[in-house]
């Protein structure tokens, strides 16, 4: 930090007093200096110290301005200006990797100037700037005050920032003995002339002389005293130039007057340029003499010494040079060998030895021959013998020259072949030699270990002792084929043991020739891979085959998929997809155990398989999902006549064990290409066939057709927005009122969904509800309906009723979420403080034919906790008495179906009795849906029903609205429809 300081202080007074001297000795109008040096000692200091001394500049410039008269604002901005000036010539500079602060070659002074010409116009621009707005500069002075201004900053650059950059390393040799004189003369003369020429000395006596004098100097500084000549003449001459024009007196201060400063700044310039360049030019010329004659010497020693190893190494041991044979050796290249010493690559233990060798060296200036070691690359050691001179390089400096001789080849020799023979009697992998005849000549222990056989028995034998007999004449003569056209073979075979138990081999020979190409030897490996073939089949079956029934998978069926439905493109065939799924298979696992499922499974995979022809494909793609692939059609009608017969077939009793289970199947058919053309896309065909296939009343088949298509998008459009729709708040419940026939008193009403699409507007709870249950969005959407209805109903019961009930649908899927986040219902409405008794859930009856025991365990806490159940859509499905009795059904719905067509003398009348009577026996209080009519309604009360929904008393509403029936004015009375 000290020295940073130091160094701005110091650059910002010699820039201060720079500008100082030359605004005031060599400006012709106070504000431009003929040749202004402070811009080539500030892109110096920059050059030399980094930009980090920009500051120093800027103060200078400040410092230097002030000084001169001008304003600190102006001083300021035109401080500025010389800063930029210099920061930009650092940056055209720096930027181009090939200049040199040196200045050793012209490209490198060329660089220089270039870079002045275009920084200068920095600092001319914003001084003039700065000088015009300010009023110091009237505007038809400023052309000729910016090209002076330019003028002098790159002048500037040109003599200043060289002599800096090059005499920063004083040529101390111009001070021997033998260069004294001449140097004495040729600067001293220089000055002479220069006073002569510019400063009028002798001049009444000799007359003018030409400036054209002194390009003798410049010559013969150039040439003699390089670089650093040419910049001392030009410091000399350039003072003398100033002196003569600031005193108006010599050879440009007599013609001042008429030529301006135009004639001083060419003359200047091309004086400095014409001496560097051939300054440059003559030191390029001997660098490339000095480096010519070094490569002639490299490359008499490497003629000389190309068998070996060859380096040149400086007395501290760092490697100058080597050769190709070396960098081989040792596994560096040039660039990485240069960074290390001899020392780097030698281990410790050799340096006792290295100190004797080294005083021999300067003893004798020869050292070795000895042997040791180097380090190579990868950290392993190399045995090397020695041998070197002690020489003198051309630039004066002393350098070891060694020839380097590897001879670790014998050694790693003797050591691959110790190697060799461990490997051999060692390996795992079973080892035989043969013959050009193919006789046994060897084998190692492994052998012995994998086939029984010893070397007794076996030596002198040919290698068919141990044929299997499992390949034939083709494969032996195959493999006879490719050994004598290439000496090598590899692959699987199957051959003997002594023990005559045949075991699968992986075997690679190779052939060792004789020099005239004649057979040597033949080199037999091989390992056994018996066990590994077995692992791999079993692997390949597992992730092909479905385990339980023996069928292909999934992804065995998508892979003979694709194939059909090549060929079948290929040779223009009809093929058929067949997507079937068993009907009622749940009951049966569910009532008998997994384990007749799994007999049941199978035995309905050999049915299909049955039904089928030997070139169709049956796989299993889970569960109960199977698919039939028919290919090579020439006739439509098959695909139906399979179908029924597979319907047939798995229509007839499955006995299990002591059980008979019946089934059905649903099947969905598409076709390539017709309804699809890739597998993917005709799999789901035949999929949404088989569904509508299972809507049609299931043990049946349907073929694929658009419509379903389209339902199946429409379908899956619905899925995604359901998705959003709760979140979206697209979701409202509206209540029905159920009406007391007795009383005609309002004491329950019914929950309903209700879902308003944005762009499709009312979506019936009829297609959206089997969506969510196939999601499983039904569960999140029945807890949001549930917390509804339990908030409404907290209300109602607060202000209206007591007693009130609310009745909510419970899907079958909320039933068998196993692992609900929900808080249970009984929970929730011990928060409301509302009893069980005041919800009643509405099931289907196919909920009560799920046998499992965790449906069962949901329903029997859903009633220990007062919830009441109802059974809806009573007589429509698998009405039981036994499952009425078993889980203590409070209410009986029936279906509307039956309340539809109601009159005196209807089949229904006696049906809906019927139930009426069976109810109140078990206990079961009934409530009759879809009324509509007066008719209905005493029809219904005279049978004795209990409760009446439907369109006569109020279509479903909002629950603002539905209150206006429970309010004390309307107490018995209805909403109208």
């Amino acid at each position: 930090m000290i020295i940073y300081s130091s160094g701005l202080i110091s650059l910002a007074a010699a820039y201060a007093l720079l500008a100082k001297i030359a605004i005031d000795f060599f400006s012709a109008n106070g504000v431009v200096s003929i040749v202004w040096p402070c811009s080539g000692l500030a892109l110096a200091a920059l050059l030399v110290g980094g930009k980090k001394y920009w500051p120093g500049i800027f103060i200078g410039a400040l410092a230097g301005n002030v000084m001169a008269g001008s304003s600190p604002a102006i001083s300021a901005f035109i401080a500025s200006g010389n800063t930029l000036e210099a920061l930009t010539g650092f940056w055209l500079l720096a930027h181009n990797r090939r200049f040199d602060p040196a200045l050793k070659y012209p490209q490198h002074y060329l660089a220089l100037g270039i870079a002045g010409i275009f920084s200068a116009c920095v600092g001319a621009l914003i001084g003039n700037s700065t000088l015009l707005l300010s009023g110091f500069l009237k505007p038809g002075a400023l052309a000729s005050n910016l090209l002076n201004w330019w003028q002098g900053d790159m002048l500037g650059i040109i003599l200043v920032t060289p002599l800096i950059l090059v005499w920063r390393k004083p040529p101390y040799d111009w001070l021997k003995q033998d260069r004294v004189l001449e140097t004495t003369a040729c600067f001293g003369l220089s000055w002479l002339f220069g006073q002569i020429i510019f400063l009028g000395w002798f001049n009444d006596w000799l007359g003018p002389m030409p400036g054209s004098w002194m390009y003798l100097f410049f010559v013969w500084s150039a040439v003699r005293f390089g670089r650093h000549g040419v910049l001392l003449v030009m410091l000399i001459t350039t003072s003398q130039d100033l002196l003569g024009l600031a005193r108006h007196i010599g050879f440009f201060g007599a013609t001042f007057a008429q030529t301006g400063l135009i004639n001083f700044w060419f003359y200047t310039l091309v004086l400095s340029v014409v001496g560097m360049m051939l300054a440059l030019i003559i030191y390029e010329n001997n660098q490339a003499k000095q480096t010519l004659s070094l490569s002639e010497e490299k490359l008499r020693t490497m003629f000389e010494m190309s068998a070996l190893g060859m380096a040149r190494n400086a007395m501290d041991g760092r490697y100058i040079e080597a050769n190709n044979a070396l960098l081989d050796m040792v596994g560096y290249s040039l660039e990485e060998l240069n960074r290390l010493t001899y020392w780097d690559l030698t281990p410790k233990e050799y340096e006792p030895q290295e100190a004797l060798q080294l005083e021999l060296l300067s003893a004798t200036h020869r050292y070795g021959p000895y042997e040791k070691e180097y380090f190579h690359k990868d950290g392993r050691r190399i045995a090397i013998r020695l041998n070197g001179v002690l020489i003198d390089g051309s630039d004066g400096e002393k350098y070891i020259w060694s020839t380097i001789e590897d001879i670790s080849e014998r050694r790693q020799t003797e050591e691959a072949m110790r190697l060799a023979a461990l490997v051999y009697q060692n390996s795992s992998e079973a080892m035989v030699v043969t013959d050009a005849d193919d006789t046994i000549l060897a084998i190692n222990p492994a052998f012995t270990q994998l086939t029984g056989y010893t070397a007794d028995e076996i030596v002198g034998k040919h290698p068919n002792i141990r044929s299997s007999g499992r390949q034939d004449e083709a494969f032996y003569r195959e493999m006879r084929r490719d050994i004598e056209a290439s000496g090598c073979w590899q692959g699987e075979i199957w051959n003997r043991r002594k023990s005559g138990e045949v075991c699968a081999e992986w075997l690679s020979i190779n052939t060792i020739f004789n020099p005239d190409g004649s057979v040597h030897r033949r080199v037999a490996l091989f390992y056994d891979i018996t066990e590994k073939k077995a692992s791999d089949d079993l692997i390949w079956q597992q992730a092909n085959f479905d385990p339980l029934t023996g069928l292909p998978n999934r992804r065995m069926f998508h892979d003979r998929l694709d194939q059909d439905i090549r060929k079948a493109h290929r040779n223009n065939l009809l093929l058929a997809l067949l997507f079937l799924d068993l009907d009622r298979f749940k009951e049966v696992n569910d009532s008998f155990g997994h384990g007749i499922g799994d007999q049941l499974l199978k035995e309905a995979a050999q049915r299909l398989n049955n039904s089928v022809r030997e070139i169709d494909t049956v796989a299993r793609l889970g569960g109960d999902e199977f698919t039939v692939i028919l290919g090579e059609l020439d006739d439509i009608n098959k695909v139906e006549s399979i179908a029924q017969r597979i319907l047939a077939g798995l229509s007839k009793p499955f006995t299990l064990g002591n059980d008979i289970a019946y089934i059905s199947a649903s099947i969905g058919i598409a076709f390539y290409s017709e309804n699809a053309v890739t597998g993917e896309e005709l799999l789901r065909c035949a999929d949404q066939a088989m569904y509508c296939a299972k809507n049609q009343g299931r043990n049946r088949y349907s073929f694929f057709n658009l419509a379903m298509q389209e339902a199946a998008q429409k379908r899956m459009r619905l899925a995604t927005d359901l998705h959003t729709a709760l979140a979206e708040q697209q979701f409202h419940v509206v209540y029905q009122p159920i009406i007391e026939l007795a009383t005609g008193i309002i004491c329950k009403a019914e929950i309903l969904l209700r879902w308003q699409h944005p762009l499709l507007g009312p979506v019936s709870p009829c297609e959206f509800i089997p969506i969510a249950e196939d999601t499983g969005l039904i569960i999140e959407i029945g807890e949001w309906v549930f917390q509804q209805a339990s908030r409404q109903l907290k209300r109602w019961r607060t202000r209206y009723c007591p007693e009130f009930q609310v009745s909510i649908n419970k899907s079958p899927v909320q039933f068998q979420d196993a692992e609900s986040h929900y808080e249970a219902w009984s929970d929730q409405l011990k928060r409301l403080d509302l009893p069980g008794q005041s919800i009643v859930v509405e099931i289907t009856e196919g909920m009560l034919l799920d046998t499992s025991s965790f449906i069962n365990k949901q329903f029997l806490a859903l009633r220990d906790t007062g919830i009441q159940v109802a059974l809806d859509d009573f007589g429509t499905g698998y009405s039981s008495l036994s499952y009425l009795k078993k889980f203590d059904i409070d209410y009986l719905k029936i279906d509307q179906s039956f309340v539809r067509n109601l009159d005196a003398h209807s089949d229904d009348k006696v049906l809906c009795e019927a139930i009426i009577v069976m109810a109140h026996k078990l206990g079961i209080k009934v409530i009759a849906e879809g009324v509509e009519t007066a008719q209905q309604r005493d029809l219904l009360t005279a049978m004795g029903c209990d409760y009446a929904q439907g369109y006569l008393f109020s279509k479903p509403v909002p629950a603002e609205e539905f209150e206006l029936c429970l309010l004390p004015s309307q107490k018995g009375k209805c909403l109208s429809v």
